[in-house]
């Protein structure tokens, strides 16, 4: 049982998360500069003052035990109010600076979170971003990420998730294929060729929603790509019809090479988080969310929860 009226030393939960983040108590001995005998004697104490086992070693890799996954969120909470603190200190808090380590889905990191990165650095020279696009779920505390954003349901987690809205999702089509006649119903939307994105699968049957009216279609897809860009790329070579979030074709939408089908027509939105590991985290990831909400209120598509 952990002693209630105390705190474990501040180098101990230093240590402990830094072999959290690595999966490793070599190489996070050689991240802090610190024999492996000085990491192992400090998780040891560690887990004295807790009481319980925090990790889960084997001959192949180290992972957290729950009361480990616990005890790196309270780890994180403490850095990183210690961080922000030193940055606070050293800057008179005016100017962020530091390294935000992140990651986003590939679609919405390439044409939104990157451009919005690059008007962020030019803004403050201090700060270095490191992003990785992919629409994997990365594990947030084995890559050492500082905050991830995602698109749609999260899953049951011990991470701290913040709401940045919801996106809109449109059906287009290029304007030749619907030039002989523009559905006006959902139900006539099978009538035409389709393109899928194979992340909206468990979406099927697709729900268009008018006032009252409901409407479920399941067009059949004759081309299925995992990725948006691709499936913006199938939209705009007229391969077929489909539904797609409005920012990734805004430009095509205004300039006509693309048509929006059954505009008085509503489909769901998608919900856009930040996640991070813990609560707080560094005074430059509060100010890197805070601009990037006011950019994203200039978003097609985008909408306030």
């Amino acid at each position: 049982m952990a002693r209630s009226s105390e705190r474990p030393p501040f180098p101990l939960l230093r240590t402990f998360a830094r072999v959290a983040e690595r999966g490793s108590l070599s190489a996070a001995a050689r991240d802090l500069g610190l024999a492996q005998s000085s990491v192992s004697r400090q998780l040891r104490e560690l887990e004295q003052f807790y009481g319980c086992a925090l990790l889960l070693r084997t001959t192949r890799a180290t992972r957290l035990t729950e009361a480990g996954e616990q005890v790196y969120r309270h780890a994180r909470e403490w850095l990183g109010a210690d961080q922000a603190l030193r940055e606070r200190l050293s800057t008179g808090g005016s100017v962020p600076q530091g390294t935000l380590r992140m990651t986003a889905p590939s679609a919405f990191g390439a044409l939104v979170v990157t451009p919005f990165c690059a008007e962020f650095g030019r803004r403050h020279a201090e700060v270095r971003i490191d992003i990785k696009l992919t629409d994997r779920d990365l594990d947030l505390v084995r890559e050492d990420l500082d905050l991830a954003l995602r698109i749609g349901r999260l899953p049951d987690s011990g991470l701290v998730a913040q709401s940045l809205g919801q996106l809109e999702e449109v059906a287009v089509a290029r304007r030749t294929l619907v030039a002989a006649r523009m559905p006006a119903h959902p139900a006539e939307l099978a009538q035409l060729p389709w393109v899928g994105f194979s992340g909206l699968r468990q979406r099927l049957p697709f729900v268009f929603v008018r006032g009252e009216d409901r409407a479920l279609i399941e067009p059949p897809c004759r081309l299925w790509t995992d990725a948006i860009i691709a499936h913006r790329e199938a939209l705009l070579s007229g391969a077929g019809a489909g539904v797609i979030h409005r920012y990734a074709v805004a430009d095509a939408l205004e300039d006509g090479r693309l048509v929006q089908l059954l505009p008085q027509w509503q489909l769901p939105l998608w919900p856009l988080w930040a996640v991070q590991p813990a609560r707080g985290g560094p005074s430059l990831l509060q100010v890197w969310l805070k601009e990037l909400s006011e950019r994203l209120a200039k978003l097609p598509g985008w909408r306030k929860d």
